[in-house]
Order: structure tokens, then C-alpha cells, then sequence
């Protein structure tokens, strides 16, 4: 009983009150610590994985905007060659066309004009 009686009164005692409370404290300011600390951890990880992803996205972007601006050339290219063809080639061989029917149609005027002269002639022998 002594021991008892002993435990009781140090567990009621003042001083052993003042280090729970001191312990309890330094337990509260550890945990504290290590849930601002821990916060400031995600918080770095966090903006870590966001400049990661931000820098992944960029790349893939740039290749993106690089492989765009290629298909853009190219289509203007396309663009540009066909308002040539338009602008000076299709007139071209339009014009060619019609002056090939012109000569065609000539031809066979002056062939016309050939066999009816033959035939008068021809006639004027007889």
C-alpha cells in the first residue's frame, strides 16, 4: 500500500502535473510540426508535378504547333500552286484549245475549199 499511497502522490503532485503538461505540449508542437511540415512537402511535390506537367504539355505543344505550322506550309504551298495553275496555266490551255479548234476548223475549211477547187477545175478540163 505504500506504493500505491507513493504513485498517487506523485501523480498528484504539482511538479509531475507541470512535466505532463510540458510533455503534452511538446508532443502537440511536434505533431504540430510535422503536419505543417508535411503540408509544405505536398506543397512542393504539388508545384513540383504541376511545372512536370506544365513543362510536358509545352513540349508536346511546341511539337504540336511545329507539326501545325508544317501542315500550314505545306497547304499553302498547295494553295499557291493551284492559283497558279488557276491564274496562268488553265488560260494557257484554254487558249490552246481554242486555237487548235481554230486551226482544226481551218484545216478542214481549207480542205473544203481544196477538193471544191479541184472539182471546178475538173470540170472546166472536160
Amino acid at each position: 500500500m505504500d506504493f500505491i499511497n507513493w504513485l498517487r502522490s506523485a501523480v498528484t503532485s504539482v511538479g509531475f502535473q507541470w512535466a505532463s503538461f510540458v510533455i503534452g505540449l511538446l508532443g502537440t508542437a511536434a505533431g504540430v510540426y510535422a503536419v505543417i511540415d508535411s503540408r509544405k512537402k505536398d506543397r512542393i511535390r504539388n508545384y513540383l508535378f504541376e511545372v512536370a506537367e506544365k513543362n510536358l504539355d509545352k513540349t508536346i505543344t511546341e511539337q504540336e504547333l511545329q507539326k501545325r505550322k508544317e501542315e500550314a506550309r505545306l497547304a499553302s504551298d498547295r494553295i499557291e500552286a493551284l492559283q497558279h495553275r488557276i491564274e496562268k496555266e488553265i488560260p494557257l490551255e484554254a487558249k490552246r484549245t481554242v486555237l487548235k479548234d481554230r486551226l482544226d476548223l481551218s484545216i478542214r475549211a481549207l480542205n473544203q475549199t481544196l477538193t471544191s477547187t479541184l472539182a471546178l477545175k475538173e470540170s472546166w478540163r472536160v
